[in-house]
């Protein structure tokens, strides 16, 4: 990090240092925030999903307003739309955002350990489709945003691809939503030949029979050639144009930190028991992941700079940015401190 930059960052947490720790708004009111993110039920998302269902915004004196979207392009565009305070998103299509001025930056991160991701190819062509080289030519379901803006997963998807031999321009893509009806249906009606999809659908997908992995980015095996394996995976971000008010932001990332604090201390049967879940197959899969992945959590929404570092890579090789310095320009870290 660069010495203006180690300034401007320290800055910003002086100035936070002196806010206070809760929030009521005017006449003892709770302080509405809203978010948008992917969903329901994206597994880099699932601090955010607990953090009513464990009281946290209660207790902070504000009320946590949830939309869901199909893809966090789509939750960023229409937070800096005005529809929204914040998003929830991979941290890698904020550079492709601001060159199309669309700005914004990042005040906590989420999912920045394992990656929960995974590309499957369906069930019966499991015999034909062997390998990831053996995609060429076939069809691959990912979710996607706006008409000239990829999402976090087909970016990495198409790092996957190219570690493999194929190029993006050797599969067609289709359009599927980060959630599990979109990744079921695209599957069982053969629409797509593979997915590209988080967990906990792609753990789901093949206990349901319709797929297989193909490849798994938590298999360190599979994805150590990768280019900023350690990047920073989900966020929360606001706008820097019309940034959201800062008692917003505050109690956000309270609240994002809080359940993050209370995961890292609880025992997988424990965070699932929290959750509205009627489905007793759906609580054995979530289990079974969270068992899987100990590691996808933040244990508190900063932004260490190994992190960083990786993510400098990653997006270097895709092209998004161009020299060191710029990612820290994605982020403000006033709301969450220091990393240790």
């Amino acid at each position: 990090m660069d010495r203006r930059t180690h300034l401007r960052w320290l800055a910003r947490l002086l100035a936070a240092a002196a806010l206070p720790s809760t929030g009521r708004a005017e006449g003892g009111q709770p302080v509405l925030v809203r978010l948008n993110i992917p969903g329901p039920r994206s597994l880099p998302f699932l601090p955010i999903e607990l953090i009513t269902p464990l009281g946290i915004d209660r207790d902070l004196g504000a009320t946590l307003k949830l939309r869901y979207f199909t893809s966090g392009v789509l939750a960023f565009e229409d937070m800096v739309a005005g529809n929204a305070h914040f998003a929830g998103h991979g941290f890698a299509i904020l550079p492709g955002m601001r060159k199309k001025g669309k700005s914004a930056v990042a005040i906590a991160s989420i999912a920045g350990g394992a990656a929960a991701l995974a590309l499957l190819v369906r069930a019966d062509l499991a015999g034909k489709i062997k390998r990831v080289a053996d995609l060429k030519s076939r069809s691959i379901g990912a979710s996607s945003g706006s008409v000239n803006s990829k999402t976090y997963l087909q970016m990495v998807g198409e790092q996957v691809l190219a570690d493999h031999g194929v190029a993006a321009s050797d599969v067609r893509w289709v359009q599927t939503a980060q959630n599990w009806e979109s990744v079921r249906s695209a599957l069982s009606s053969k629409s797509v030949d593979a997915v590209l999809c988080e967990e906990p659908f792609a753990t789901r997908a093949v206990t349901a029979g319709l797929a297989r992995f193909l490849y798994n980015a938590n298999d360190m095996a599979q994805s150590k050639s990768l280019i900023g394996g350690a990047h920073l995976r989900a966020v929360i971000s606001t706008p820097t144009e019309t940034p959201g008010p800062d008692e917003q932001a505050r109690l956000l990332v309270q609240m994002v930190q809080r359940s993050l604090q209370w995961m890292a201390s609880t025992k997988p049967q424990d965070i699932v028991s929290k959750l509205p879940l009627d489905d007793a197959t759906e609580r054995k899969e979530l289990l079974t992941i969270l068992l899987r992945y100990p590691a996808i959590f933040s244990r508190d929404g900063r932004f260490p700079a190994a992190t960083i570092a990786a993510t400098t890579s990653l997006l270097q090789a895709l092209g998004n940015i161009e020299g060191g310095g710029e990612v820290e320009r994605l982020i403000d870290p006033r709301w969450v401190g220091p990393a240790t």
